[in-house]
């Protein structure tokens, strides 16, 4: 669960909590949305390995 918090017309901020960063990169990866992720550092970097991974799969 989380809470939605309207920012503007366009965009809000959603408050996830979970018991680890990979947790909280799976649910807001499976949102099909963009998205910023703007902290904290550890969801930040498992963002970012998600990232890379994800780029290495389809990379030839």
């Amino acid at each position: 669960m989380g809470i939605l918090e309207p920012i503007d017309d366009t965009s809000c901020l959603l408050h996830l909590g979970a018991d680890s960063p990979w947790s909280l990169t799976w649910m807001i990866s499976s949102l099909d949305t963009d998205f910023t992720v703007t902290g904290p550092p550890e969801l930040i970097e498992a963002v970012r390995t998600l990232g890379r991974r994800c780029t290495a799969a389809v990379t030839p």
